[in-house]
Protein backbone atom coordinates (compact mmCIF):
# COMPACT_ATOMS: atom_id res chain seq x y z
CA UNK A 1 0.00 0.00 0.00
CA UNK A 2 1.39 3.36 -1.01
CA UNK A 3 1.39 6.24 1.47
CA UNK A 4 -1.29 8.81 0.79
CA UNK A 5 0.11 12.25 -0.14
CA UNK A 6 -0.32 14.74 2.68
CA UNK A 7 -0.92 12.02 5.28
CA UNK A 8 1.72 11.23 7.87
CA UNK A 9 2.11 7.81 9.45
CA UNK A 10 3.52 9.18 12.71
CA UNK A 11 0.46 11.27 13.65
CA UNK A 12 -1.20 10.38 16.94
CA UNK A 13 -0.11 8.09 19.71
CA UNK A 14 1.10 4.51 19.61
CA UNK A 15 0.37 1.89 22.26
CA UNK A 16 3.42 1.52 24.52
CA UNK A 17 2.89 -2.26 24.66
CA UNK A 18 2.20 -3.35 21.07
CA UNK A 19 2.76 -0.20 18.94
CA UNK A 20 -0.79 -0.19 17.54
CA UNK A 21 -2.21 3.28 16.74
CA UNK A 22 -5.89 2.35 17.08
CA UNK A 23 -7.70 3.11 20.33
CA UNK A 24 -11.21 3.13 21.71
CA UNK A 25 -12.00 6.23 23.78
CA UNK A 26 -13.84 5.14 26.92
CA UNK A 27 -14.09 8.48 28.74
CA UNK A 28 -13.53 12.16 27.87
CA UNK A 29 -13.40 14.91 30.46
CA UNK A 30 -12.57 18.62 30.02
CA UNK A 31 -10.33 20.01 32.75
CA UNK A 32 -10.37 23.46 34.33
CA UNK A 33 -7.08 24.48 32.76
CA UNK A 34 -8.41 23.91 29.21
CA UNK A 35 -6.88 20.49 28.62
CA UNK A 36 -8.92 17.40 27.75
CA UNK A 37 -8.34 14.12 29.61
CA UNK A 38 -9.20 10.97 27.67
CA UNK A 39 -9.13 7.38 28.83
CA UNK A 40 -8.33 5.06 25.94
CA UNK A 41 -8.04 1.31 25.38
CA UNK A 42 -5.84 -0.21 22.67
CA UNK A 43 -7.96 -2.14 20.17
CA UNK A 44 -5.29 -4.79 19.72
CA UNK A 45 -3.89 -5.64 23.18
CA UNK A 46 -6.36 -3.93 25.54
CA UNK A 47 -3.76 -1.73 27.27
CA UNK A 48 -5.39 1.21 29.06
CA UNK A 49 -3.74 4.62 28.73
CA UNK A 50 -4.61 8.08 29.93
CA UNK A 51 -3.92 11.03 27.62
CA UNK A 52 -4.00 14.77 28.18
CA UNK A 53 -4.69 16.89 25.11
CA UNK A 54 -4.52 20.63 24.66
CA UNK A 55 -7.47 22.00 22.69
CA UNK A 56 -6.35 23.50 19.39
CA UNK A 57 -3.05 21.61 19.26
CA UNK A 58 -2.85 18.28 17.49
CA UNK A 59 -1.97 15.12 19.43
CA UNK A 60 -0.27 16.36 22.57
CA UNK A 61 -0.51 13.24 24.69
CA UNK A 62 1.08 11.60 27.70
CA UNK A 63 0.92 7.84 28.17
CA UNK A 64 0.24 6.70 31.69
CA UNK A 65 -0.98 3.32 32.85
CA UNK A 66 -4.39 3.62 34.49
CA UNK A 67 -4.26 0.72 36.92
CA UNK A 68 -1.32 -0.02 39.20
CA UNK A 69 -1.13 -3.69 38.15
CA UNK A 70 0.81 -2.71 35.05
CA UNK A 71 4.54 -2.10 35.34
CA UNK A 72 5.55 1.58 35.28
CA UNK A 73 7.28 2.83 32.14
CA UNK A 74 10.90 3.95 32.35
Amino acid sequence: MKPTPGRRNDVGIACPTCGCRHFYVTHTEPLRDGRIRRRKVCRYCGRKVLTYEIAGITAVAVHRPINSSQAPEK
